[in-house]
């Protein structure tokens, strides 16, 4: 198994020039918030020409989208339902009435074969 050791001149030029390369792919991870468009390195990609800005949304877009979204909380027990839930007698009654109407529609598409 090769083992990489810096050991010499040689080695110790080869560990410099790894983390000179290395450090800018690091540098990103340091920031606080990378997509702040004040943040340095935001900043200087931009100058650079290597960093884009988002394209404004088409018209249609912005015309029916709210401004805001709301997002249901996260960890929050959402209320109670406001309808009660049915009974055993109900469900059953809505069953059976599901059915009923299930072989109404079958007997309809067979008619109009």
């Amino acid at each position: 198994m090769f083992v990489f050791t810096a050991s010499g001149k040689l080695g110790q030029r080869a560990t410099i020039v790894v983390a000179v390369l290395a450090l800018p792919a690091l540098l990103p991870g340091c920031a606080l918030n990378p997509f702040d468009d004040d943040h340095l390195v935001k900043q200087a990609a931009t100058a650079a020409g290597m960093a884009t800005r988002p394209a404004d949304a088409p018209g249609f877009v912005r015309e029916t989208r709210p401004a805001e979204f709301s997002y249901p909380p996260v960890g929050v027990t959402p209320p109670a339902r406001a309808v009660p839930l049915k009974t055993r007698d109900g469900l059953e009654k809505t069953t059976a009435d599901l059915a009923a109407q299930r072989t109404r529609n079958e007997a309809a598409a067979g008619a109009a074969k």
